[in-house]
């Protein structure tokens, strides 16, 4: 069986799209349209929507009652929980950090572990190094060598990291503190 497609660029009924015709060597096909059965509704007709369907909610637990503590909370209360060692944050933040100034990673990356000041100087920087002549490619990646962390409270540490930056040691320091219950950078100096 065998079939020819051929392209009229006549108009259908004003549509923009031109017909098509197919010619057939053997048996015509036909096709033949049935219409939709139409839609059934379950309300009789003239009846008004009825009232909104009740969701039965018996399976959920409800919580008991709520009752406010007589004893005020102790002054403490936000840093009473223990936070991990800063020295993690403090590490990956140094290393993400030197990353930015490589220009392998945006800097937006470090928004919420560091404070503004901090984000602002990066970002400065990262341009300045960026758009400098005779910029660098990337290298081999940044590895933290070691780090000494000095806690001087609950709420505030210091930290030292010795990083690995392709052929070079480079140090960094960061201050770290509390902020909404975990660690934030709020100084941090790479030389």
């Amino acid at each position: 069986m065998s079939a020819t497609i051929t392209a009229s660029p006549a108009l259908n009924r004003g549509s923009a799209a031109p017909t098509l015709s197919v010619e057939q060597s053997s048996p015509a096909i036909t096709a033949v349209a049935v219409p939709r059965p139409a839609r059934r509704s379950t309300r009789p007709a003239g009846t008004p929507l009825g009232a909104p369907p009740v969701l039965d909610v018996s399976h959920v637990r409800r919580p008991g009652p709520h009752r406010a503590s007589a004893r005020p909370l102790p002054s403490g209360a936000a840093t009473s929980t223990r936070l991990p060692d800063p020295t993690g944050v403090a590490c990956a933040v140094a290393r993400t950090a030197l990353e930015v100034l490589r220009g392998e990673r945006p800097v937006a990356q470090l928004v919420r572990w560091v404070s503004p000041d901090v984000y602002e100087v990066l970002g400065r920087r990262a341009r300045l190094l960026r758009d400098a002549p005779g910029s660098r490619t990337a290298r081999d990646r940044v590895v933290v060598r070691r780090s000494r962390t000095v806690r001087l409270g609950d709420d505030a540490a210091e930290v030292t990291v010795v990083l690995v930056d392709g052929p070079r040691l480079r140090a960094a320091a960061a201050r770290v503190e509390v902020h909404r219950g975990t660690w934030r950078v709020v100084a941090l100096e790479i030389g």
